[in-house]
């Protein structure tokens, strides 16, 4: 019996980018499907579903891992297959709002659970105005989910009309618990104003407030990755998204006080607590491997192409943080390893990254011009299967076939 939040968090972060998971996950898609009722609503748990407690984002597991595998396999097939389950949660989502924002259903607020047990032992029953705002930003979550998976598959009809749904939405989550006088959504806890980022549920003349508001959150108010079981792939997908603010995990995961994945291993943890108190709950809670995604997808930047899935073209964006001298992670996708590896001394770093057959990527090379880089010993416009694309953000940007590439910039 799986928990849903639980395969979210597992699935993207852990399980797909370092395991051949893609039959696994194809039967869990099947479980949560079997785990729907006839009016749409689906269990949190499956195979074997449990009729207590969940909420949305336990119960959109099924559709959430549908996307992830298809990122990572290209397999639309994953796609058809949870369409039709998908646009059934949808609509029992849709029958269950009120003001255009949804509410616990039939009024069971333990079926509306927010971010499960986040560090001071929080659990979010699901009575109260964070459960709404966090579940209100899963529906949108699931809507655009849906909507991408739509144009996909040719349904465009289908998607303007979950597109409709999605901007009301939208609109009203702003409008209902936004507070300008501190550019906050409720208390401004980081997992709400990421979700509120990363579902672009903030209006864009206020997206750089809001993102300054978050990041003196968790530098002043919160010093550590403040997130639960159900919240950690809403934080961590947003901090990865934005390399300028990613760096800040790096302080949490050098600590080893409490709240933090450090605690855990001076405790000698050798499973992975429910609660970040540890002492109580359950002991065997996988969702916090989740973390594995910041190592891979952050700090050696292995990322999939979300317009090209599949890997067959992908993403190297390391973040270079002052705690860390040198990283490397692998993938193995569909075409074969894909590698980064970055160390840094003084003001030198050395990338290097393994581009798999049949495959390209786009690379960002830490530095701030093109004339201090060069590929294995030569300037970089003279390097062979490299196409500059130009300069973003602290980082110079480069296509590459397939090949081995060892960078340095100076």
């Amino acid at each position: 019996m799986g928990y849903g939040e639980v395969a979210t968090a597992t699935s993207w972060g852990i399980a797909f980018p370092n395991y051949r998971s893609g039959a696994f996950y194809n039967k869990s898609v099947s479980d949560w499907i079997d785990a729907q009722e006839g009016n749409g609503w689906i269990y949190h748990t499956a195979p074997l579903g449990n009729k207590d407690w969940g909420g949305p984002m336990w119960s959109s597991a099924g559709l959430n891992v549908s996307w992830e595998h298809f990122m990572q396999y290209g397999d639309r097939q994953i796609l058809e297959l949870i369409y039709p389950s998908a646009q059934r949660w949808l609509n029992f989502l849709h029958n269950n709002t009120e003001n255009g924002l949804l509410v616990p259903y039939n009024g069971r607020k333990e079926f509306f659970l927010g971010d499960w047990i986040a560090p001071g032992g929080l659990k979010d029953w699901g009575g109260s105005l964070n459960a709404t705002f966090f579940n209100n930003c899963v529906y949108v979550m699931n809507l655009q989910t849906f909507i991408r998976i739509a144009g996909i598959l040719n349904r465009q009809e289908e998607a303007a009309v979950y597109s409709k749904r999605l901007e009301t939405l939208k609109s009203r989550i702003h409008e209902t618990f936004f507070h300008s006088e501190s550019n906050t959504y409720l208390d401004g806890r980081q997992v709400y104003m990421a979700f509120s980022l990363l579902m672009e549920i903030v209006p864009d003349n206020l997206r750089q407030s809001v993102a300054e508001s978050f990041i003196k959150e968790f530098r002043e108010n919160r010093p550590y990755l403040d997130m639960g079981s159900s919240g950690i792939s809403v934080l961590l997908k947003y901090l990865i998204s934005n390399p300028e603010y990613s760096s800040v995990a790096a302080l949490h995961l050098s600590s080893v006080t409490k709240p933090s994945y450090g605690y855990f291993i001076a405790r000698g943890e050798t499973t992975w607590p429910e609660n970040w108190t540890v002492d109580v709950d359950s002991r065997i809670h996988t969702c916090y491997t989740g973390i594995a995604s910041w190592f891979i997808k952050s700090l050696c930047g292995i990322r999939p192409d979300s317009t090209h899935p599949g890997y067959q073209q992908f993403i190297i964006q390391p973040v270079i943080v002052p705690e860390v001298t040198f990283a490397e992670a692998s993938v193995e996708s569909p075409y074969g390893q894909i590698s980064s590896r970055w160390e840094r001394h003084k003001n030198k770093v050395k990338l290097s990254v393994t581009v798999p057959p049949n495959s390209t990527a786009t690379v960002y090379v830490p530095a701030k011009d093109m004339k201090s880089i060069t590929e294995n010993g030569i300037k970089v416009d003279k390097s062979k299967g490299v196409t500059i694309t130009g300069l973003e953000g602290g980082y110079a940007v480069v296509t590459v076939e397939s090949g081995r590439y060892r960078f340095e910039t100076k």
